[in-house]
């Protein structure tokens, strides 16, 4: 094993649960590949929340220019690694950087396209890079992909409204907030917390459109993949249901037993519904280079 996968693997095990699940589901390339992926964005994501001496800026002149010959630091060298591998285009890890700007910059997010267009940036940028670690090229499906990731943000989002706004960060569009002549501060006050759901409602409705097309991807992957991502999604779903139903702004978590539940279901699902309809990968799996190194 390199240092750079016992990097990896060190990163993984460093109380991360985000790979646990498709660890059992991804071949052992795959997973390899994932890793390396999850190496970079998080440590992206620590440089920007000040754990490095790193700017947004500084880390995308380290990714515009790790094609060059020059050393790169562990993370560098992993998604050079995995980009140069799998052909993975070049403006994915740079939309990223500009959706971790948004983050840190506090931008406040004006209409819900704009919000979408965040999720995107923070969210499908990582699932479209996946997609080609597990060799999904095909538009349909990328497209399909970036919008299921977009539904998955969305998701998380709307569950941590609150926490987020205690935060000073506001996910709100400008535009939901002057419908009721509110500022983002208020919402945590206690007699506007009707308006607060309904706001909430209104981004879990927009997921779960986001959901009907972005659930098509499942046909494209490979059986093990697709199985692993259905899952996800109607976990996720099911989430969304809850915070439809609870009767006050709270974070909602999912026991055990609806986990098992849902896993359970989504199985046979899978199998009935997706797995009859699955296109030949060996259709799907030709494509160009789309980056170059030196």
């Amino acid at each position: 094993m390199s240092i750079l996968e016992e990097q990896t693997l060190k990163i993984l095990n460093d109380g991360t649960k985000e790979y646990t699940l498709p660890s059992y589901f991804l071949s052992e390339e795959s997973m390899l590949g994932a890793s390396y992926i999850h190496y970079w964005t998080r440590y992206c994501d620590e440089a920007v929340n000040g754990r490095y001496n790193e700017t947004v800026q500084s880390l995308k002149i380290k990714t515009q220019t790790m094609t060059a010959h020059s050393p790169l630091s562990p993370p560098f060298e992993a998604l050079k690694q995995v980009m140069q591998k799998y052909y993975i285009p070049f403006h994915y890890p740079l939309e990223f950087l500009e959706g971790l700007g948004m983050k840190m910059n506090r931008v406040r997010i004006k209409t819900y396209k704009e919000l979408d267009l965040y999720c995107y940036r923070v969210a499908s940028t990582r699932g479209l890079m996946m997609a080609h670690v597990m060799g999904i090229t095909n538009e349909v499906a990328l497209k399909s992909i970036r919008d299921l990731a977009i539904a998955i943000e969305l998701i998380s989002i709307a569950n941590n409204i609150k926490s987020d706004l205690r935060h000073g960060q506001c996910y709100i569009p400008l535009e939901a907030l002057g419908q009721f002549e509110m500022k983002s501060e208020d919402l945590l006050k206690r007699q506007y917390e009707k308006i607060l759901f309904f706001m909430i409602f209104q981004i879990v409705k927009r997921a779960n459109s986001y959901f009907v097309s972005g659930i098509d991807c499942i046909e494209y992957f490979p059986v093990r993949s697709g199985l692993m991502i259905y899952i996800l999604a109607n976990l996720e779903k099911e989430t969304g249901q809850m915070i439809f139903r609870q009767p006050e702004v709270t974070p909602v978590k999912l026991s055990f037993f609806k986990k098992f539940y849902i896993v359970t279901k989504s199985f046979f699902e899978y199998f009935y519904r997706y797995f009859p309809k699955r296109i030949n990968q060996n259709q799907i799996n030709k494509f160009t280079k789309t980056m170059k190194f030196d």
